[in-house]
């Protein structure tokens, strides 16, 4: 048996070969959520790098809060959020920091 990954629609998936025939599609991946808390409201000019960056980024006009998601497809949800949060913070502007990171499988 081997097993070998795709993508279709957006999410990855396994997909499980026994004697060349496909028996089984599994999906693979999270969707981490990451919340960030800035020093002052965001710009529109912050909120469009981000969102380049990330699969997307929104924020509530006047607030000091903005959620970016991005879509990882890895099997373990503990490497997802450590992979995500090494990228946000990365991406931060000075004095933001991350506040909650959450995944959800995808």
């Amino acid at each position: 048996m081997r097993a070998r990954s795709r993508l279709t629609g957006g999410a990855a998936q396994a997909l499980v070969t026994v004697r060349g025939e496909l028996v089984q599609t599994v999906r693979m991946g999270f969707d981490v959520q990451v919340l960030l808390v800035f020093v002052k409201p965001p710009n529109e000019h912050v909120m469009s790098a981000l969102d380049h960056v990330f699969g997307t980024a929104t924020h509530a006009l006047g607030t000091k809060t903005a959620v970016v998601t991005e879509h990882v497809s890895v099997a373990n949800e503990a490497d997802a959020i450590a992979f995500v949060r090494s990228l946000v913070a990365d991406a931060l502007p000075a004095g933001a920091k991350i506040a909650e990171i959450s995944a959800t499988p995808a």
